[in-house]
């Protein structure tokens, strides 16, 4: 999870840290977009000038999956062969991925099987190598070549292209709240889903894999994107009071023989009760949040 997303932190890292250089920012109980709304209106007052419209871009963050896994090398186990299996633990794990159910389980299962196969497949084959099952064990290393080399694209479709990031990832309806009451326990979740992913594809199968299916829950309820809706939101915002600035210092100077004139005191006023009163705490624990969240992903 981390490599893929180094580029999109360095970009979001560049967005917040040009914010900072103008703002950072505070908490209301109407929520970011009031109070950074509040804002700008009383700067346009103050500067005379009419705020622009304001364009929200919210950028999508779901990657598409980097893994196509030739299906042309797939190896199957035919039924004599499956009873042949005979009290290996293998048999159930082949039972459960070839039932009616089986082929229609979610990412999460069908890699929960997968991680069973290559768990088993070699004390199945070192209990029917002395009944001379050449072919059969040949079959099943096949078999577990194939899962090996797959591994990594039913990891990727388990955990970053699962429904379950597909809900981390949606933009809520409001951002009240949010991030003070809005962090959960999505770091912890990624950490062990990390955790997992990386003894899996280091050939560590025996590690523990009841805790998938509780991280993966624990990541649906994430933030990622409600902090990509509140970027947006303050970039949008900040280019609004930046472009009032500009055409307002363009046409009418602030300052008069280098003291601020009427207009300038009270844009003082502005500045330091609602960018630095209203807006500063809300982005610096936007920053937090971005701090803990994005090195787990």
């Amino acid at each position: 999870m981390r490599g893929r997303c180094d580029k999109d932190g360095w970009a979001i890292f560049g967005l917040l840290y040009c914010a900072a250089t103008l703002v950072l920012g505070a908490c209301s109980a109407d929520g970011p977009d009031s109070f950074l709304t509040n804002y700008v209106v009383r700067l346009g007052r103050a500067l005379d000038e009419t705020p622009p419209e304001i364009v929200l871009e919210i950028t999508e963050r779901r990657p598409p999956s980097p893994y196509r896994p030739d299906l042309t090398l797939r190896q199957t186990i035919s039924l004599p062969e499956f009873l042949r299996l005979r009290n290996c633990q293998l048999q159930q794990v082949v039972a459960t991925r070839n039932a009616p159910l089986g082929k229609l389980a979610q990412p999460s299962q069908r890699l929960l099987n997968t991680i069973a196969y290559l768990q088993w497949v070699q004390p199945c084959i070192d209990q029917i190598r002395a009944d001379d099952e050449t072919a059969l064990i040949e079959q099943l290393k096949l078999a577990a070549e194939y899962k090996a080399q797959t591994l990594p694209a039913l990891v990727w479709q388990a955990m970053l292209g699962s429904v379950e990031a597909q809900a981390f990832w949606a933009h809520p309806p409001s951002l009240n709240g949010y991030p003070v009451h809005g962090a959960g326990d999505t770091v912890a979740a990624l950490e062990k889903l990390n955790l997992l992913a990386k003894r899996w594809l280091e050939g560590d199968y025996g590690a523990n894999t009841s805790t998938l299916e509780r991280s993966l829950e624990r990541f649906a309820r994430g933030d990622g994107g409600a902090i990509l809706a509140a970027y947006a939101l303050l970039s949008a915002q900040l280019q609004r009071a930046n472009r009032l600035v500009e055409n307002s210092s363009t046409t009418r100077p602030l300052c008069d023989g280098g003291r601020p004139d009427a207009r300038g005191e009270i844009l003082n006023n502005v500045i330091r009760l609602y960018l630095i009163g209203e807006v500063q705490p809300w982005t610096a624990e936007l920053n937090r949040r971005y701090y803990e969240l994005w090195p787990a992903l």
